[in-house]
């Protein structure tokens, strides 16, 4: 909410709006097209919403790592610069989970039918994308990155793989 607040004032005063505690009408309206679109497509996955609830999840909190691999702090403190401070690189921060995530993934693909199989690699791979072009595209409207937006990287990513899927799987 706040990063939407933050664009919607423009490069000026964009630190300055997502540091107000205040909600603004922007705010407002993206938290409410992210529910609607999340609900809905939940339910338009049906029996798919578990797994796809697992790969739009994992690549969610997959995207700050992106944006935390490419882009400067905005500020010069914060709780999210401790992420920056601490950074070990692209590989060493997600290889483990990756890896885990692959084996869990396999598991539930053995479990389906080829057709379904294709779908939901498909979604996988557009879920990829979201997590890689979502904090891209904050970074350079912001140039660089906040808590806030870290944040709306996970928010975004999340919906955009769950509306793709539910497209794909419908």
């Amino acid at each position: 909410m706040d990063t939407s607040d933050g664009i919607a004032a423009g490069k000026g005063k964009c630190l300055m709006a997502m540091r107000d505690s205040t909600i603004g009408a922007s705010g407002i309206i993206s938290i409410l097209i992210v529910i609607l679109i999340q609900v809905g497509s939940l339910i338009q996955l049906k029996i798919y919403a578990p797994t796809i609830l697992m790969i739009s999840s994992f690549f969610g909190r997959f995207s700050p790592l992106i944006a935390i691999n490419n882009y400067n702090y905005l500020h010069s403190q914060g709780l999210g610069l401790l992420h920056k401070q601490n950074w070990e690189g692209i590989r060493k921060e997600s290889i483990p989970t990756l890896i885990f995530f692959l084996i869990i993934m396999a598991m539930i693909l053995l479990a389906l039918e080829p057709t379904i199989k294709l779908k939901i690699f498909y979604c996988f791979i557009l879920s990829f994308l979201s997590s890689y072009i979502t904090p891209i595209i904050l970074g350079k409207k912001l140039d660089g990155h906040s808590g806030d937006s870290y944040g709306a990287s996970v928010v975004i990513t999340e919906t955009a793989a769950l509306l793709l899927s539910a497209l794909i799987l419908s």
